[in-house]
């Protein structure tokens, strides 16, 4: 710092005295002294009454986490919409099917309770298809494996067969509309393999099986209508040859 001069010390005084201090004594200190620029401002202890603006803070955004409980609450709501969307689907398929039944029903030409004696055998003109003669009080209707099946070692239908099928159960429900219809499956000895006992059996129960699935496809019977059998070659017919053995039996239960 430059001392100040005698003659400036005077000056200073007087700018004291007439009150110019306050209005540019600052400015005129800093001319005399050499000074440029400002200066920082030393601390100004404040006290306790006194009011003090803070200057805003640069703001840092905080983005919480999502918050779980609202999501999972979103998910449950998004697949209780779900479900009740697949539930109407459902009661609108089995609405058509009860629908296809009861026109089926209709279309019986005489309506008989299912406990009701079997008065009428079917009469049914279709190559390889034949009524037995009666088993008791049932009726028993024979279809050939070649018929239905592309091999005898196979449970694949033909393509032929839904036809076949749709026939035979048409007739059946003419005077049958409401009764149990069984499903069974038979096979020649022929077909037995000493070393899988089981395999005739199981290839029996799978045929009438598959006969089973066509004909509920077709909405021509009721799950609650068929029984499914397979009796291997246990029950051959007296007399028949093999291919007539190999055969699918539609039963008609009183």
């Amino acid at each position: 710092m430059k001392p100040i001069s005698y003659v400036n010390q005077i000056i200073l005084a007087g700018a004291v005295l007439f009150g110019l201090f306050p209005l540019g004594g600052c400015a005129l200190i800093d001319r005399w002294t050499g000074k440029s620029g400002k200066q920082t401002a030393p601390p100004t202890e404040v006290s306790e009454n006194s009011h003090v603006t803070v200057p805003p803070m640069s703001e840092t955004v905080y983005k919480p986490e999502i918050d779980q409980t609202e999501y999972l609450q979103k998910q449950a709501e998004e697949l209780s919409v779900e479900v009740g969307r697949l539930q109407t689907e459902l009661e609108a398929k089995e609405q058509t099917i009860r629908n296809l039944d009861a026109s089926l029903e209709r279309q019986a030409a005489v309506v008989i309770p299912p406990n009701a004696p079997l008065q009428y055998n079917p009469v049914i003109k279709i190559e390889g298809v034949r009524v037995l003669p009666r088993d008791g009080e049932t009726i028993r209707i024979a279809i050939d494996d070649t018929v239905l099946f592309s091999q005898n070692t196979t449970a694949q239908l033909l393509s032929s067969a839904d036809d076949v099928l749709s026939s035979v159960v048409r007739e059946i429900r003419v005077n049958y509309p409401n009764n149990v219809i069984g499903i069974e499956g038979h096979a020649d000895p022929i077909l037995e393999n000493p070393q899988s006992p089981m395999y005739t059996l199981e290839l029996t129960f799978r045929k009438a099986n598959a006969v089973a699935s066509c004909l509920l496809e077709q909405r021509k019977v009721t799950i609650k209508q068929i029984k499914i059998t397979g009796h291997g070659s246990a029950r051959p017919l007296p007399g028949a040859r093999p291919e007539k053995n190999n055969r699918i039996e539609m039963v008609v239960f009183p």
